[in-house]
């Protein structure tokens, strides 16, 4: 599992990671800011919960946020905090982390952006998203390594990333 912050509007945070039940020590990332994205964090199968509180915040206060994630053997996970701070969530996002076909990578999108709520991503042509929504996650795509993924917002700006 890994933890992201990805709400822009939202200040810094504490997320609590902690087993529901099991042996396994409960865990506090302090202040994790907006775009901040944990490594994959080792867990054993089991159900836990993840809390968010405001950055500094007793631990006692109640959370701003909770969800309960249920780690199956051999799936990978995000947890991010997603949307506009009026209408923030906890997502699970499942993960895949097997290998693209010889040649290639995989690219997903996860809409992290209100400046531009909505994005039009392609790479060599083929489309990765249309109308991606601010707050939401592509599925993933299997595209030629090296090749260059352009994303396009209204107005007709766009940048793009190799």
């Amino acid at each position: 599992m890994r933890l992201a912050h990805l709400s822009p509007d939202t200040p810094d945070v504490d997320v609590y990671l902690k087993p529901v039940s099991g042996n396994t020590q409960a865990q506090k990332f302090p202040g994790v800011g907006y775009g901040t994205v944990s490594k994959y964090l080792p867990l054993p199968v089991g159900s836990y919960e993840v809390a968010m509180r405001a950055a500094k915040a007793d631990p006692s206060t109640p959370a701003l946020l909770t969800t309960q994630v249920n780690v199956a053997e051999g799936r990978a996970y995000t947890v991010a905090g997603v949307g506009p701070k009026a209408g923030l969530g906890l997502k699970v996002i499942d993960d895949d982390l097997g290998l693209p076909p010889a040649g290639q990578a995989k690219v997903r999108v996860i809409q992290a952006s209100m400046k531009q709520p909505l994005l039009n991503i392609t790479c060599a042509g083929k489309s990765i998203g249309d109308g991606v929504k601010f707050a939401s996650t592509t599925d993933y795509r299997d595209v030629y390594a090296g090749i260059d993924v352009d994303v396009a917002w209204r107005g007709g700006a766009s940048l793009t990333a190799t």
